[in-house]
């Protein structure tokens, strides 16, 4: 998965270059999802003593992951609403956008890397 997994960006290797779109970030958040209920049921139906705190532990980083992924989908869903499509003039300065950005960004839940638009100023009015 590429998504940020862990809980600071370094430990993660394997990160998207360019921004992925708004379905295959839903389908990361169901896969993270669906992982976390998968084991919360293969714990449950282990036969012999399961330890409460243990399993706490171990739901932790999963839940962690979730609510990072689930704010990646969040981010990516606004840019789509604010995003510029063309050349815009603002107090007589005009500003062209530019491919999205990789962004890393801190969380409750950890640190996330989000892509967002950026508006670059062009010196002569586009034609």
């Amino acid at each position: 998965m590429a998504i940020i997994t862990k809980l600071n960006v370094i430990a993660n290797t394997d990160l998207d270059i360019s921004a992925p779109s708004v379905e295959e970030l839903e389908r990361r958040v169901r896969e993270v999802f669906e992982s976390l209920l998968r084991h919360v049921t293969k714990r449950a139906t282990e036969p012999g003593p399961t330890s409460f705190m243990l399993l706490e532990k171990q739901l932790w980083e999963q839940v962690m992951a979730l609510g990072r992924a689930a704010i990646v989908l969040f981010l990516a869903i606004r840019e789509e609403q604010v995003a510029v499509k063309g050349p815009i003039k603002v107090w007589e300065r005009h500003f062209r956008p530019a491919p999205k950005q990789a962004r890393n960004l801190t969380t409750l839940f950890g640190t996330l890397r989000y892509f967002r638009q950026y508006m670059r100023e062009v010196s002569a009015e586009p034609g």
